[in-house]
């Protein structure tokens, strides 16, 4: 089912937040709303303006929406472009990031930011719009 990537991430994610946090962790939402967040900061650390960021957004949601298979794809198949693009070894940097998160100061540091999270929302302090 799940390739040898997202199995290390699975399991990662059971270590760092499993039963410590006070999120379901199969919470879809709480995954879309992680994954927006860290696009964001990537195109953030890329020096993609702000207001290009809104313009996407309304650009996103004034079309119809699709089939998700398809969109992971695409997705994948975009940052890799980027990586290329940037000179970033995309399963480098993918395999670094998880064994940083994986040190216990990180985690612990990923606990606390969590703990400080609504139920149900990425943003710290706010409660997700019905």
């Amino acid at each position: 089912m799940f390739r040898s990537f997202q199995n290390a991430v699975m399991k990662w994610a059971e270590e760092c937040f499993t039963p410590r946090s006070n999120k379901d962790p199969a919470n879809q939402q709480d995954r879309i709303q992680r994954f927006v967040e860290e696009a964001m900061e990537l195109a953030q650390s890329l020096d993609l303006p702000k207001d290009h960021a809104h313009d996407l957004v309304e650009y996103v949601y004034g079309r119809p929406k699709g089939e998700p298979f398809q969109e992971v794809g695409g997705t994948i198949v975009t940052l890799s472009r980027l990586c290329s693009v940037f000179d970033i070894d995309l399963h480098t940097a993918a395999w670094t990031e998880i064994e940083r998160a994986s040190q216990p100061e990180v985690m612990e540091k990923i606990r606390a930011k969590d703990r400080l999270k609504p139920k149900h929302s990425a943003l710290p302090g706010k409660e997700p719009t019905p």
